[in-house]
């Protein structure tokens, strides 16, 4: 038997129609009005913000991205949505669904969200991450070379921002290898989405290059961007994009 010298702690386990038995009909009805929109707020959607470049993928393209990094990552499910909250968001109605309880409990425990926007934090709690990427390493040690998957998409259309998007990729993907006379290349299945215009810019800095798969979006305001992988996707499929022979 496991003794201490602390005092005993009592444990109060609320039975529902005890507690309404002991409140006023007008007090039991504010608690419940009160519970009721906790439980909402926690379930509404985080909103588009424009002044920080937010455009949320429709569910068409936000499924697709996750089941994809979850078909292409190993076992253990170790995935970074970086900047890419509408993915992540379809990949948790993808686990609310997975009808193996056992399976379905722990979908989630090597799966992150990196966001600038920290009201993700206050949805996601500890599946959040803060990540700016003009500081693209300054991240916790623990996913340093940690990540089975990484999916990202800049919120600017830069060569700049791309830049320094590659450097927070290399840094997350678990294997990544060098190549005489070029940047280091991630060697683990990961998706970038960005600009049909940096096309160039993405081949030279990771290697990837554009698929068949067009992302849409929820709002109108959203620019034509491809989806970039390092490997071939059965469900991207090719690029259709006419090539410049600058771009290759």
């Amino acid at each position: 038997m496991w003794c201490s010298n602390q005092p005993e702690t009592t444990i109060l386990v609320i039975d529902a129609e005890l507690l309404a038995s002991e409140l006023s009909a007008e007090t039991l009805a504010a608690l419940q009005a009160h519970l009721l929109e906790r439980h909402q707020e926690e379930d509404a959607p985080v909103s588009e913000d424009f002044r920080l470049s937010q455009f949320w993928y429709d569910e068409k393209t936000g499924r697709a991205l996750a089941q994809e990094a979850i078909d292409h990552s190993s076992s253990e499910l170790k995935i970074a949505f970086v900047s890419t909250p509408a993915a992540y968001r379809d990949f948790l109605k993808i686990q609310s669904e997975e009808e193996d309880e056992a399976k379905r409990a722990v979908m989630g425990d090597n799966v992150y969200i990196f966001e600038y926007d920290r009201r993700f934090g206050e949805k996601y709690d500890d599946r959040f991450c803060f990540y700016d990427y003009n500081a693209p390493t300054d991240l916790p040690k623990k996913f340093h070379h940690f990540f089975d998957y990484v999916l990202m998409e800049p919120p600017h259309l830069s060569p700049d921002c791309l830049v320094k998007f590659s450097d927070t990729m290399r840094w997350l993907a678990k294997d990544v290898k060098s190549v005489p006379g070029k940047k280091d290349r991630v060697v683990n299945p990961s998706t970038f989405i960005n600009s049909q215009l940096l096309r160039k810019e993405m081949k030279a800095d990771l290697g990837f290059t554009p698929t068949g798969f067009y992302p849409s979006f929820e709002s109108k305001l959203s620019n034509h961007l491809l989806t970039y992988t390092n490997y071939e996707s059965e469900r991207f499929g090719p690029c259709e994009e006419p090539v410049n022979e600058d771009d290759e």
